[in-house]
Protein backbone atom coordinates (compact mmCIF):
# COMPACT_ATOMS: atom_id res chain seq x y z
CA UNK A 1 0.00 0.00 0.00
CA UNK A 2 1.48 3.32 -1.07
CA UNK A 3 1.66 6.35 1.21
CA UNK A 4 1.36 4.57 4.58
CA UNK A 5 3.37 6.18 7.38
CA UNK A 6 5.46 4.01 9.67
CA UNK A 7 6.76 5.56 12.91
CA UNK A 8 9.71 4.24 14.92
CA UNK A 9 10.44 5.25 18.52
CA UNK A 10 13.22 4.36 20.93
CA UNK A 11 14.78 5.95 24.00
CA UNK A 12 17.33 7.54 21.64
CA UNK A 13 14.83 9.21 19.32
CA UNK A 14 12.18 8.91 16.67
CA UNK A 15 12.14 8.28 12.92
CA UNK A 16 9.54 7.64 10.28
CA UNK A 17 9.15 6.30 6.78
CA UNK A 18 6.43 6.34 4.14
CA UNK A 19 5.73 3.43 1.81
CA UNK A 20 6.41 3.98 -1.89
CA UNK A 21 4.21 3.07 -4.87
CA UNK A 22 5.11 -0.62 -4.44
CA UNK A 23 4.45 -0.64 -0.68
CA UNK A 24 8.15 -0.74 0.27
CA UNK A 25 9.87 1.55 2.74
CA UNK A 26 13.35 2.31 4.02
CA UNK A 27 14.25 3.80 7.39
CA UNK A 28 17.72 4.58 8.72
CA UNK A 29 17.76 3.72 12.42
CA UNK A 30 20.51 3.82 15.03
CA UNK A 31 21.44 0.60 16.80
CA UNK A 32 18.91 -0.39 19.47
CA UNK A 33 15.36 -1.61 19.90
CA UNK A 34 12.64 0.39 18.17
CA UNK A 35 8.88 0.27 18.66
CA UNK A 36 7.03 0.28 15.34
CA UNK A 37 3.66 1.95 14.75
CA UNK A 38 1.82 1.81 11.43
CA UNK A 39 -0.15 5.05 11.12
CA UNK A 40 -3.25 3.74 9.35
CA UNK A 41 -6.86 2.77 9.83
CA UNK A 42 -6.08 -0.61 8.29
CA UNK A 43 -5.92 -3.72 10.44
CA UNK A 44 -2.41 -5.09 11.01
CA UNK A 45 -2.48 -8.80 10.15
CA UNK A 46 1.19 -9.54 10.77
CA UNK A 47 4.55 -7.87 11.33
CA UNK A 48 6.78 -7.09 14.29
CA UNK A 49 5.77 -4.44 16.82
CA UNK A 50 9.45 -4.01 17.69
CA UNK A 51 12.67 -4.32 15.69
CA UNK A 52 16.18 -4.59 17.05
CA UNK A 53 18.93 -3.03 14.97
CA UNK A 54 22.54 -4.15 15.43
CA UNK A 55 25.17 -1.57 14.45
CA UNK A 56 26.33 -2.04 10.86
CA UNK A 57 23.52 -4.40 9.91
CA UNK A 58 20.25 -4.26 8.01
CA UNK A 59 16.86 -5.44 9.25
CA UNK A 60 13.99 -6.50 7.01
CA UNK A 61 10.45 -6.27 8.38
CA UNK A 62 7.37 -7.29 6.42
CA UNK A 63 3.91 -6.04 7.36
CA UNK A 64 0.57 -7.33 6.11
CA UNK A 65 -2.47 -5.06 6.49
CA UNK A 66 -6.15 -5.56 5.66
CA UNK A 67 -8.71 -2.91 4.76
CA UNK A 68 -11.62 -5.10 5.83
CA UNK A 69 -13.37 -4.36 2.55
CA UNK A 70 -14.77 -7.44 0.87
CA UNK A 71 -16.18 -7.80 -2.62
CA UNK A 72 -19.49 -9.70 -2.63
CA UNK A 73 -19.35 -13.13 -4.18
CA UNK A 74 -22.05 -13.71 -6.81
CA UNK A 75 -24.70 -16.10 -5.53
CA UNK A 76 -25.68 -19.06 -7.67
Amino acid sequence: MAGMEIDFTSPSGTANAVTDATGHFTATLAAGTWTVLLVTKLHLISGPHQVTVVAGSAVTATYVVDSGIRVPVPQQ
